[in-house]
C-alpha cells in the first residue's frame, strides 16, 4: 500500500459516498417518510464519506511535509494505526448507548466504515 494507493481508494470511495447521498435526497424530496424508512444505505454512505474524507485531509497535509520514502511508511502507520483505535473504539461501545436510535445507527455505520478501511490497510500483511 503507498499514499497514492490510498489516495485512489479514498477517491472512490467518497465518490461512490457522495452518489449514494445524491440518490437518497432526491428519493427524500419525492417521498420523504418512504426515503427515511429505507435510509440505511444513506447511513452507511454518510459514515464512509466521513472517514475517507479524514483520511484525504491526512495524505492531503501528509504530502506538503513528505520528505523521504520513510516518511510515507509512517503516514499509512499512523493511519492504520488510528484506524485500528477506532474499531476498537466502536466495538467496546454497546450499541444502544443513546437514547437516539439514528445516533446509534451512524455510530455503527461508522464504525464499519473505520473497519473496511482497517481491512484495506492490511491487506497482505
Amino acid at each position: 500500500m503507498t499514499l497514492s494507493n490510498l489516495t485512489d481508494i479514498a477517491a472512490s470511495n467518497i465518490a461512490a459516498a457522495q452518489k449514494e447521498l445524491a440518490v437518497f435526497s432526491a428519493k427524500l424530496a419525492e417521498n420523504p417518510a418512504h426515503a427515511m424508512e429505507w435510509s440505511g444505505r444513506a447511513f452507511t454512505a454518510a459514515a464512509a464519506l466521513k472517514v475517507y474524507m479524514t483520511v484525504e485531509r491526512w495524505i492531503q497535509n501528509a504530502h506538503a511535509g513528505l520528505a523521504e520514502q520513510k516518511d510515507e511508511v509512517a503516514v499509512l502507520r499512523a493511519i492504520t494505526h488510528f484506524s485500528l483505535r477506532q474499531v476498537l473504539q466502536a466495538a467496546s461501545r454497546a450499541t444502544s448507548r443513546s437514547s437516539s436510535p439514528t445516533s446509534n445507527l451512524m455510530e455503527d455505520a461508522e464504525g464499519a466504515a473505520w473497519t473496511g478501511l482497517y481491512e484495506t490497510l492490511t491487506r497482505g500483511w
